[in-house]
């Protein structure tokens, strides 16, 4: 009785009442979602989702609400003080830990992440101003092409990329600037994709090394690295600078697009630590600011916060639409627990972006 009135009294706080006729409505269907939520903190709330013991219809809504009265800090659990006690103490993200982590999460198979991310295949946010909410396509274009234009890549120059994903930045790079690009990711499951879609084109390669593995020999002329800091961990920021600056000639440009957490010395989030992105942790600019020092200076900036919120619903659309289909092909993988997993995950970050607890940049850095 304790643990209900607790959770109803901030949930009344929240303007969410339960098992109301609201699209933000928290609709119970097992009652040990108190204690759970007592109990696990957030991580509870999350897992309790997952085990399918409330619903909500209008998830995102749900979370901006639980953001507006602080929920995070209201419900903390042991185990997140824990892990933040020894992420403060240790390396999360070793090479070691690194690679475990993408062979985790890209685990789910390129089938996945067609039907999540739509045909090109970016797991960045697009850029949607002056786009309709639901045209992803072209705001995913839009976004890779303002990174291009940044870099201004002449004839032939060579562009190292940091965390090449699925290659499109490197197609669009190779293809419409006529650089010479090279992608560098850890992922055998993204590699394979690109070799296979890149077939038949010139001036491109993809290795798949660690971004320590990468020669400071100046061999670049320009670098790009997209969505791939918020996993390079706060201890090892200053390094990944070092590799890029070193990798880079005198002179040459850095497009670097990151996740920004708007707190100065942001904690990995429990529920994505131990079911997206383990050892994953937001930098902050002031994180990465100390880490370039002497290294690079910002020249300019563009905040994407509100399109990544646009991006993550779409996403979710997608998910919603194809989830039946890969579930039915392999019904062993693609669980309900799996869907509901990720549902929670996109609605949850969609409304970090909208609510601004977390902001997404795009910057140009020159190299000193």
């Amino acid at each position: 009785m304790y643990f209900t009135k607790k959770i109803d009294h901030f949930l009344e706080k929240a303007g969410i009442e339960v098992n109301s006729n609201q699209p933000h409505s928290i609709h119970i269907n097992d009652r040990r979602l108190y204690r759970e939520v007592l109990v696990g903190g957030r991580l509870g709330f999350a897992e309790s989702y997952m085990k399918g013991w409330w619903d909500c219809e209008q998830l995102d809504e749900l979370f901006c609400r639980l953001i507006k009265v602080g929920a995070a800090n209201h419900f903390s659990s042991m185990g997140a003080r824990w892990f933040h006690f020894l992420s403060f103490l240790r390396n999360m993200q070793t090479m070691e830990l690194s690679k475990r982590v993408a062979v985790e999460h890209y685990n789910y198979g390129n089938d996945f992440y067609e039907v999540l991310l739509g045909s090109t295949m970016n797991y960045t946010s697009g850029d949607f101003q002056g786009l309709r909410h639901d045209d992803l396509d072209r705001a995913q274009i839009n976004n890779m092409r303002r990174a291009c234009q940044l870099l201004a890549p002449e004839k032939n120059d060579n562009i190292l990329e940091i965390g090449s994903g699925w290659g499109r930045l490197m197609e669009m790079l190779v293809c419409d600037y006529n650089a010479h690009a090279t992608g560098i990711s850890i992922s055998s499951e993204q590699n394979a994709w690109v070799r296979e879609q890149l077939k038949g084109k010139k001036n491109w390669s993809v290795l798949e090394i660690d971004y320590r593995e990468v020669p400071r020999i100046g061999a670049y002329d320009h670098a790009v690295s997209v969505e791939m800091i918020e996993a390079v961990g706060p201890k090892n920021l200053r390094e990944y600078f070092e590799v890029v600056h070193g990798a880079l000639r005198p002179g040459g440009r850095f497009v670097l697009q990151s996740i920004l957490d708007t707190v100065p010395h942001p904690k990995a989030d429990p529920f994505i630590e131990k079911y997206i992105f383990r050892g994953g942790i937001l930098p902050s600019f002031s994180q990465l600011e100390k880490a370039m020092k002497n290294l690079f200076i910002v020249d300019q900036k563009y905040e994407l916060g509100r399109s990544y919120d646009l991006t993550l619903m779409a996403w979710s659309r997608n998910l919603k639409l194809g989830y039946t289909a890969l579930a039915r092909d392999n019904p062993d993988k693609f669980t309900g627990t799996v869907y509901r997993m990720w549902d929670y995950y996109l609605n949850y970050c969609a409304a970090g972006f909208r609510e601004c607890i977390i902001i997404n940049q795009q910057m140009l850095l020159l190299r000193l």
